[in-house]
This record gives C-alpha cells, sequence and structure tokens, in this order.
C-alpha cells in the first residue's frame, strides 16, 4: 500500500473488468469491490502472448478490510491478509558521512511484530534526495552488494522499503554519503512519517499488487 494523500484513484467501486479486487471485513462482507482490465497479449505487429504481466493504480482503501482477494470471473487468483502491524525497517550501511567504493554492501535491519514474511525494495539518490532509483525489488535479505565501480561523486542516499504483502515502512540514510570522493557534511531533515506506509483507514491509498501472472500447460496461473 503506497499513500496519495493528494491524489485521486484511478478506480472507483462497482468499476467493471475481467480481473476484480474485493475487500472484505471481518465478518466477511464485502466492503468495496473494483474491476480492471488485464491482457496477456500484444497485437503490435505479430500477435504476441506474454508468461507475465502486472499492475498499479490507485483505489479508496475501506475501513476495517481484512481480507483483499483478486478475483478472475469470480474465481479467486490470490488473496491478502491484513495483518494488525506494519513493519519497521532501518537503514544500517551507508547511513551517512561513509566513502563506499567499488562493491559495497548496503545493509538495514527490520521487524514485523505480527511474524510476516518480509520482502525489500531498495532504491538509491544521487542528487540529495531529488529523486530515488531502483536497485532491486522482492529481496528476501536484509543486504544487498552495490556495485558502485562507475559512479564518482556526493549527496548519495540509500532508501529501503519493507512490505510484509499490504502494510510498508521504509527508511532511508540519515545523511549525505560520497562515493569515491570527499564525504559530504550535513544532515538530510527526517522523512515524512507517511513514509511508514502504515495502512492509515481513513486516509486515500494506492493499492499497488506485484501480481505475477504465469501460463502453464494452456493454462494461466496465477501467483500472488
Amino acid at each position: 500500500m503506497v499513500p496519495y494523500p493528494n491524489g485521486a484513484p484511478d478506480l472507483y467501486p462497482g468499476t467493471a473488468g475481467n480481473y476484480s479486487i474485493v475487500c472484505f471485513d471481518n465478518q466477511g462482507q464485502v466492503l468495496t469491490q473494483v474491476g480492471f482490465n488485464i491482457t496477456f497479449s500484444m497485437f503490435a505487429g505479430l500477435p504476441t502472448e506474454f508468461e507475465a504481466t502486472g499492475f498499479a493504480f490507485t483505489m479508496p482503501y475501506p475501513s476495517g478490510t481484512v481480507k483483499i482477494l483478486i478475483t478472475n470471473q469470480s474465481k479467486t487468483v490470490g488473496q491478502r491478509i491484513v495483518s494488525n502491524n506494519s513493519p519497521t525497517v532501518r537503514v544500517l550501511y551507508p547511513n551517512g558521512g561513509e566513502i563506499p567504493r567499488g562493491l559495497t554492501e548496503i545493509s538495514w535491519e527490520a521487524n514485523d511484530l505480527d511474524g510476516d514474511k518480509l520482502t525489500y525494495a531498495v532504491m538509491y539518490s544521487g542528487d540529495r534526495g531529488a529523486s530515488w532509483q531502483p536497485l532491486v525489488i522482492d529481496l528476501l535479505d536484509t543486504k544487498y552488494i552495490w556495485n558502485t565501480n562507475s559512479i564518482h561523486s556526493e549527496g548519495y542516499l540509500v532508501r529501503v522499503v519493507a512490505s510484509d504483502g499490504i502494510n510498508t515502512a521504509m527508511d532511508e540514510s540519515d545523511s549525505f554519503f560520497t562515493i569515491g570522493g570527499v564525504p559530504v557534511g550535513g544532515t538530510i531533515m527526517p522523512i515524512d512519517k507517511l513514509g511508514l506506509l502504515t495502512l492509515n483507514i481513513s486516509m486515500l491509498v494506492a493499492v499497488v499488487f506485484a501480481v505475477i501472472f504465469t501460463k502453464t500447460a494452456m493454462k494461466r496461473k496465477h501467483r500472488f
């Protein structure tokens, strides 16, 4: 879940499509259902069938949601259970002031009170946080080897996003570091607490599902 406090949803309850996202409360009652379309084909030139596809959009997140299903023609192809707690994550290295060179190990620590399995996305900024570039997604380990051999610059930050499948948390370097040069002083402002990405049931959030659809034996197999 990624918050868009000033944004507008792409989909609204009642929209139609060949796939649907359905949110349930703890009584098993449907809170909202939105439809969307997915295709595994491309018709530019010769028709091409894909083994995988994905989607991302924003939708209203209803208060009291405890389970989210993705359905295809009323058949459940994936689900997420909404746990009570968001994970926590803290960047350990590089956290500011270091001068990494070559193969650099980015490391962090994370925890989830619900015991949920966590995955991580790692990204970096080379312009003091103005923009971010992904290094890896869906990582299970709490470290990542970053090849910085081609980089010689200052004003760098790293950011790690931890997810339990629904709830998400984020942390980034406390201050800037330099790759292969002179360290840069100064401390950046703390990230907006919205970056913790807790499931604030009163706010509009974007539902970003990393959904892989795999076709085997002429039949699509959905891994969610």
